[in-house]
């Protein structure tokens, strides 16, 4: 909400039959802090890089702590569906895939706001509970202090935007992977 320089990237990962599994945050930072971690989603993990976009060490960090812990307690084959930046093609994580039954699909370049259910359905509520959020944040005594919403406030914050979406997470989730004709 404002222009300061501070980046915080998200990877959310979503299943057909509308299940949400838990975020992945990257800070931009060269550390990363206890704080940034406390209060946040069940289960998320928190994770940091110089730019505070997603790299390959942040993605194959995300592939084997959060998407294939879930894939090994599903039987038969899976799919994974991502887009196609270059951070998301790994030697490590395509072995990974070939031992664990997984097809990873990654959409053709430019797609994505047609092929890519997330962006189809889960996106744009969450982007506009989020701009909510952090309206009400920025009139507390807290946020009225903050140029921008701290890496210690964000997990919070993070956890208040989880718990909005959970009430229709599920059929907004499938909606979009049927909108994709998945």
């Amino acid at each position: 909400m404002n222009s300061t320089k501070s980046s915080v990237s998200l990877m959310f990962a979503c299943t057909a039959s509308g299940k949400m599994l838990p975020p992945y945050v990257v800070y931009k930072a060269k550390h990363l802090y206890d704080s940034w971690t406390e209060g946040g989603p069940s289960n998320t993990r928190y994770n940091r890089t110089d730019s505070g976009w997603f790299d390959s060490t942040t993605f194959e960090d995300w592939f084997f702590k959060v998407i294939l812990p879930y894939a090994r307690s599903k039987e038969g084959k899976k799919i994974i569906i991502g887009d196609n930046l270059a951070s998301h093609v790994s030697l490590a994580v395509k072995s990974a895939c070939e031992d664990h039954n997984i097809s990873f699909v990654l959409l053709p370049p430019n797609s994505t706001h047609l092929t890519q259910p997330l962006d189809v359905s889960v996106f744009g509520p969450m982007k506009t509970q989020w701009q909510s959020l952090l309206s009400e944040f920025k009139a507390t005594a807290l946020g009225r202090k903050c140029a921008a919403l701290t890496k210690t406030e964000f997990p919070r914050q993070l956890a208040k935007l989880m718990e909005k979406l959970q009430k229709n997470q599920a059929k907004i989730i499938e909606s979009g992977f049927r909108k994709c004709g998945i």
